[in-house]
């Protein structure tokens, strides 16, 4: 499955806390997307350090990711993806820096209809403000983050929609239109 559909096959190791499916998987993703050029595949491996690195406690190799996978973006004409970008904010504990990018984050996902971003800007804002000791406030935006099903609802429906990636160039991975939305380990790193 990983090799058809990384993105849904990337969700259960991370979600279980698989660390070596997850790792093997986000691996395979590094590896073939820089390989193979592909900019959809690159990215959804870029993503998956970047979470990892984030909760592992690696900021930098974090924010490198995140600069390697806006700068593929902005290459291809491409949104960045906003995900790890609010789950680094929320762990590095930057109340005001944080809070703007959830604000940005609500507004577009306001615009377009992406249930998902807005559930995972509440999961983020939970985990902001549970790291600021600010317990109600992180209790409060923990239960609007599951309120409606979106966290898991969405990815399902983007996992459900997945396109296949560089069609015409014969490359066989597919991805999730959800893409960026996972967490997992590092290359070669096994917690």
């Amino acid at each position: 499955m990983r090799t058809r559909r990384p993105a849904l096959a990337v969700v259960p190791a991370a979600e279980l806390w698989d660390p070596h499916t997850h790792a093997a998987i986000t691996e395979w993703l590094m590896r073939t997307g820089r390989e193979s050029g592909s900019p959809l595949v690159l990215r959804l491996g870029l993503a998956q350090l970047t979470s990892w690195a984030v909760l592992s406690g690696d900021l930098g190799q974090a924010m490198a990711a995140i600069a390697e996978a806006e700068a593929i973006a902005d290459a291809v004409g491409g949104p960045p993806v906003t995900y790890d970008r609010l789950q680094l904010a929320a762990l590095r504990g930057r109340r005001q820096e944080a809070l703007h990018l959830f604000e940005s984050a609500t507004e577009a996902a306001a615009v377009s209809g992406a249930g998902q971003l807005i559930a995972t800007t509440h999961w983020a804002a939970a985990v902001l403000h549970n790291g600021l000791g600010e317990y109600p406030a992180a209790l409060a935006a923990a239960r609007q983050a599951v309120a409606n099903g979106d966290l898991l609802r969405e990815f399902l429906a983007g996992a459900a929609g997945s396109r296949q990636v560089g069609e015409g160039e014969g490359d066989p991975w597919t991805m999730s239109a959800g893409q960026g939305l996972l967490v997992g380990p590092p290359q070669g790193e096994r917690p």
